[in-house]
């Protein structure tokens, strides 16, 4: 994160969380609406996961160290 721009990244952290709670659940009901089978549900969530993690894995590594 760039320095001085910590807050507005938590920010968007913070809203992005808030997403979550709401779009989470939702995914999961309509799922499992349209397929009839909660086992789809869970399916459709753990592949909201791995395209996350696939996404963190494009994030460059920054080798600088925060000194406290």
């Amino acid at each position: 994160m760039p320095a001085g721009k910590s807050a507005e990244f938590f920010g968007f952290y913070n809203m992005m969380g808030k997403f979550a709670t709401v779009l989470g659940p939702l995914l999961i009901a309509i799922v499992a609406a349209l397929t009839g089978s909660e086992r789809a549900s869970m399916i459709s969530l753990v592949l909201l996961f791995v395209v996350g993690g696939a996404l963190l894995l494009r994030v460059p590594a920054d080798d600088t160290r925060l000194k406290s």
